[in-house]
């Protein structure tokens, strides 16, 4: 009876050892698999070249000029020359607003001067801005948005 239990034991362990190796020999590694791909296409295509365009900026803005202590708002319109139109006559009126193929803009007067990058798929323009009499530079962000008949604003949703 005690060789029976011992060779039972013995069987018991043998089969756990194997078991525990047989999984490392059957399993098959993920980093092996990794170097055997399929070869897949990939089509590169032009952005279109007016993706960045002055027609871009052409319309209704509302600006955030956010201060370390506070977020001012100013609604703009910028015309189809690059020039800006405000309520606002003491900052934000007569901007020269220019855009380059990268996407970069400036909107500046003798005043302010700003320099971001446009969103076009979302109407967004974000970057800093230098204020005559404000220390340090100041986030500045800008939605697009269009005026619906009876006048309130309507924004563009992120697509």
């Amino acid at each position: 009876m005690k060789i029976l239990a011992a060779l039972s034991l013995v069987i018991v362990f043998l089969t756990l050892v194997f078991l525990h190796f047989g999984k490392e020999i059957f399993n098959k590694d993920m980093g092996a698999s990794l170097t055997k791909r399929t070869k897949k296409t990939v089509l590169i295509s032009d952005l279109p070249g007016d993706l960045y365009s002055g027609e871009t900026l052409i319309g209704n803005w509302v600006l955030f000029l956010h201060y370390p202590d506070k977020t001012a708002t100013v609604n703009i319109f910028i015309d189809d020359h690059g020039k800006t139109s405000s309520r606002d006559k003491a900052v934000i009126n007569d901007l020269k607003t220019s855009v380059n193929k990268q996407g970069s803009v400036k909107m500046e007067n003798d005043l302010i001067r700003m320099e971001g990058g446009i969103n076009p798929e979302s109407n967004h323009i974000s970057g800093m801005a230098i204020i005559h009499g404000v220390k340090a530079p100041v986030p500045f962000s800008a939605f697009k948005f269009e005026l619906i008949e009876n006048g309130s604003p309507q924004g563009n949703p992120v697509k």
